[in-house]
């Protein structure tokens, strides 16, 4: 895959295989969002930076609900939430040896994701 960096304003994008269109990733100045556009014709991803606490979210095409992607302070999770009335899904860091977890809406199990040391799996 080739990466290139655009001088400047313009884009980077991304290249796969032989004769598929390029990625293209455009980044915004100052509070304009980031925007990742596929090949032709289709419509580009935004990926939008809140300040301070506010939540990152990313848009999909046209008229499409973004999703928001807020992160916690401290040991507080992250959350993803998809869309309208969708329960968030949590990403919550552990600490040390302690795994990750990830929790999809309610009263649904987390999914532990741990990352074992060395050849640990």
């Amino acid at each position: 895959m080739f990466l290139k960096r655009g001088r400047g304003s313009e884009p980077m994008f991304l290249k796969r295989g032989r004769g598929s269109e390029p990625m293209f990733l455009k980044r915004g100045r100052g509070s304009e969002p980031m925007f990742l556009k596929r090949g032709r014709g289709s419509e580009p991803m935004f990926l939008k930076r809140g300040r301070g606490s506010e939540p990152m979210f990313l848009k999909r095409g046209r008229g499409s609900e973004p999703m928001f992607l807020k992160r916690g302070r401290g040991s507080e999770p992250m959350f993803l939430k998809r869309g309208r009335g969708s329960e968030p899904m949590f990403l919550k860091r552990g600490r040390g040896s302690e795994p990750m977890f990830l929790k999809r809406g309610r009263g649904s199990e987390p999914m532990f994701l741990k990352r074992g040391r060395g050849s640990e799996h």
